[in-house]
């Protein structure tokens, strides 16, 4: 599973790919849009909130 985090590779790769293109395909129709805003909910980067202390962490 090492090697999965690093490379993804079946649905996880193909979801990236589609995102990808249809990103490009929006954006050159205008849009400002991010890959991340055509994967599945289950495939978004959690949303981490910004707190003192871990921006105090971040910091050090």
């Amino acid at each position: 599973m090492a090697y999965f985090s690093i490379e993804p590779f079946g649905y996880v790769h193909q979801a990236i790919q589609h995102a990808e293109i249809m990103s490009l395909t929006a954006n050159m129709a205008g849009n400002k849009t991010k890959p991340s805003d055509f994967l599945p909910d289950h495939l978004k980067p959690p949303k981490q909130k910004l707190t003192e202390e871990v921006f105090e962490s971040m910091m050090k």
